[in-house]
């Protein structure tokens, strides 16, 4: 694999674990205590299937918010109004917030579907894991991907970059109402209320690790089943430079090291699945250059979806992040994380889109 990160490492948890309850897979409720015909179980695929895609497409082209970075939308469910984290050098907790008032808590000591995976931090004197949270209960399931990289000598300096997805509704039954999913960047370093010191002239380069959840129907002509519904984890790197000078930042996710795939391919005439890897999958994400302000935030509707091969007619998208408050031994911030999406439609009517977090130390 070209780009391993832990944001998308384990290719049969997080939204693949979701996908498998959407697609009567796995060990959960949906398959043990459902007795539905072969045709309501797909309608209720289906369904499932497209309110991801819907919900990715509407959260990547959703401008990013900040104190922590956040992109995220929601489908019949309340909006997200923010995310938070908290770390105590053993468990991580993420808690989304939303506008009317409930919340989503998915924490490492009890949600997790695996052991903590260990990963390479791209801070240097850190530690990192990787980790699969899954919840079920009665308001329906939950998953997540996060990591989380710590300095060895103080877990208050840590840093966590990841993205959930909640499906709403009985699972006994396969019916959904709802859908919401998010990409986030939290930690210390990123807090508004201690912003960084930009330098006022020169430029720096970035790199650094990025990926998330990916939800695809393919069109005809192209790669794929026409119809079959995709839905997924990728993997990259992310590149960017800033000119300080002019307060600028872009660059791009998958033009150095390319974007792997790991996914469910689910095709809707014969209800069969089939695993999904691709090594590098010719898809590529452009993060074309957007102001930063004086407090180290930036975030710009200037993303862009492209492939290789495939005739992409149409793309839109949005970014942003913020600089780290820590500075490297020039002077420069250590590091810029954010979150990005962009959705796309080809040629042949294959829809899709990407959603995901990046985290890119100084080069």
């Amino acid at each position: 694999m070209k780009a391993t990160t832990g944001l998308a490492a384990l290719a049969a948890s997080g939204l693949l674990a979701l996908s498998a309850c959407v697609h009567g897979g796995g060990d959960g409720p949906p398959t043990a205590e459902t007795d539905m015909t072969t045709e309501s179980l797909n309608e209720s695929r289906g369904a499932g299937s497209a309110q991801i895609l819907e919900v990715t497409a509407q959260a990547a082209t959703s401008m990013p918010e900040f104190g922590s970075v956040l992109q995220a939308a929601a489908v019949d469910l309340a909006s997200t109004s923010s995310v938070s984290t908290s770390f105590d050098g053993t468990d991580l907790t993420i808690m989304v917030s939303r506008e009317d008032g409930s919340a989503l808590t998915l924490d490492t000591g009890t949600d997790h579907s695996d052991a903590s995976e260990p990963a390479e931090s791209p801070i240097a004197g850190h530690s990192a894991w990787s980790w699969s949270l899954v919840n079920i209960d009665e308001d329906g399931i939950s998953a997540a991907i996060a990591l989380i990289t710590a300095n060895d000598a103080d877990s208050a300096d840590y840093l966590t970059a990841g993205y959930w997805v909640h499906l709403a509704g009985d699972l006994t039954e396969l019916t959904f109402t709802g859908a919401e999913i998010g990409a986030f960047v939290d930690g210390p370093e990123l807090s508004l209320s201690s912003p960084p010191t930009l330098p006022m002239q020169g430029s720096a380069s970035y790199y650094g690790p990025a990926g998330g959840a990916y939800a695809l129907v393919h069109g005809m002509g192209e790669a794929g089943i026409p119809g079959a519904t995709e839905i997924g984890e990728f993997a990259s790197t992310v590149e960017l430079t800033a000119d300080f000078a002019v307060n600028t930042i872009g660059g791009c996710v998958g033009c150095r090291d390319g974007v792997a795939l790991f996914g469910v391919l689910y095709d809707p005439e014969t209800g069969e699945e089939t695993d999904v890897f691709s090594q590098d999958s010719g898809y590529s994400l452009h993060l074309d250059a957007t102001s930063f302000g004086a407090n180290g935030t930036f975030g710009g509707e200037e993303m862009r979806l492209r492939h290789a091969v495939i005739d992409i007619i149409s793309t839109t998208g949005a970014w942003g992040g913020q600089f780290s408050n820590i500075a490297d031994s020039a002077g420069d911030p250590r590091l810029v994380a954010g979150t990005f999406g962009a959705e796309a439609v080809s040629a042949g009517g294959s829809q899709g889109a990407f959603l995901g977090s990046f985290i890119g130390p100084r080069e």
